[in-house]
């Protein structure tokens, strides 16, 4: 699952603790762990919960090759 994998690179990245992480969507370290083992997959609620985390932490896409709308 493409968001998964987002989030583990979140983590990663910018050295966000698991536990913190699930905190900050309302779950469980527990329930946020299985998903990273691939034991289960989020359900609907917990997906949107981790699409606003991936929204707020990911890196903004870089402003190269387009036109930045500065002469």
């Amino acid at each position: 699952m493409e968001e998964i994998k987002k989030l583990i690179i979140i983590l990663k990245k910018q050295d966000i603790s698991l536990e913190k992480a699930a905190r900050e969507m309302g779950l469980s370290f527990q329930t946020v762990w299985t998903w990273i083992e691939a034991k289960h997959v989020p359900s609907q609620l917990a997906l949107i919960q981790l699409r606003k985390f991936i929204k707020k932490h990911e890196d903004p896409e870089p402003l190269t090759g387009g036109k930045s709308g500065i002469q």
